[in-house]
């Protein structure tokens, strides 16, 4: 039987010759999908952890505190289903915000001393408004460009754009 779990086809063997059986192996194949079931339910998170860690990897100390915390003895099997609910856990965090606030606030001042970099006149307010909204959106954009799941700002103007990047 052929059974599509996210976009990829997997061919699983039913071991019988009865269709309805199959058909109703089949049905649980998709449920078990659905749930994010694994095979290998037995790991827990830490174990997973561990081994990513000595084989060299590297997790930001706030987010592994945080994930340790949030993921502490839950089964591998289990941890799909509870991404979402942990970033919105994460990012309601008080230091979290705090941190976003510090970053936005570092953003504007880069912007503001950007603008006013060979200017001899202060900028106006309308010109102040347009650099807080325009580092707002850019922080809020390249928070949704993140694909770690953390909760952490990265501002714009310190990251070499795409077309930077590829001229170097």
């Amino acid at each position: 039987m052929w059974l599509t779990i996210d976009g990829q086809k997997q061919r699983r063997a039913t071991g019988t010759d009865d269709p309805d059986k199959a058909a109703e192996m089949l049905g649980e194949w998709r449920a078990q999908a659905k749930v994010g079931f694994r095979k290998d339910a037995r790991l827990r998170y830490e174990e997973i952890r561990d081994d990513y860690l000595k084989s060299g990897g590297k997790i930001q100390e706030s987010v592994c505190r945080d994930l340790d915390v949030y993921f502490k003895n839950i089964y591998i099997g289990a941890i799909g289903d509870k991404l979402n609910s942990f970033r919105e856990w994460r990012e309601s965090l008080d230091r979290v915000a705090e941190y976003k606030r510090e970053t936005l606030m570092k953003e504007i001042a880069f912007r503001k001393m950007k603008a006013m970099k060979g200017r001899k006149k202060a900028l106006s307010a309308v010109e102040i408004a347009k650099i807080e909204n325009e580092a707002l959106s850019g922080l809020r954009r390249a928070y949704r460009r993140r694909t770690s799941g953390s909760s952490i700002f990265v501002p714009c103007s310190t990251m070499p754009s795409r077309r930077r990047r590829k001229a170097e």
